[in-house]
């Protein structure tokens, strides 16, 4: 993954820091301003997270929790469909899953049928 930039202009730090809208981030914050504190999962590794001294402007793990990841948006997408009678419809992830193991079963069906002919 690229290092993401922003908020770096001639090595003085503007703007918003990264770590507010990284998936890797975790804050804490206290009645008071300056009782806050930023912990890194991503620094961490194995060990958990790691707290930060102060919020990152630059960094190469940045991962933006505002975006949802494509696995989800598969999961509650509409498909396309062919019928056996070749007619093309749009139906919803339920529907699919429900259709694409029908299909798996008669093809595997159809696959032992043709193993005993065979005589496997």
């Amino acid at each position: 993954m690229a290092t993401k930039f922003r908020g770096v202009r001639g090595g003085t730090a503007f703007g918003e820091p990264l770590c507010k809208t990284c998936s890797h981030s975790t804050y804490f914050q206290g009645q008071r301003i300056s009782s806050a504190a930023v912990f890194c999962s991503a620094l961490g590794g194995e060990h958990g997270s790691k707290p930060l001294a102060e919020e990152a402007y630059e960094c190469s793990s940045y991962n933006d929790k505002r975006l949802v990841p494509v696995y989800q948006l598969e999961q509650v997408a509409w498909k396309a469909w062919a019928d056996p009678s070749g007619q093309i419809r749009f139906i919803n992830p339920a529907e699919f899953m429900f259709m694409a193991q029908k299909r798996a079963k008669r093809e595997q069906e159809e696959y032992e049928k043709l193993a005993k002919k065979v005589g496997m």
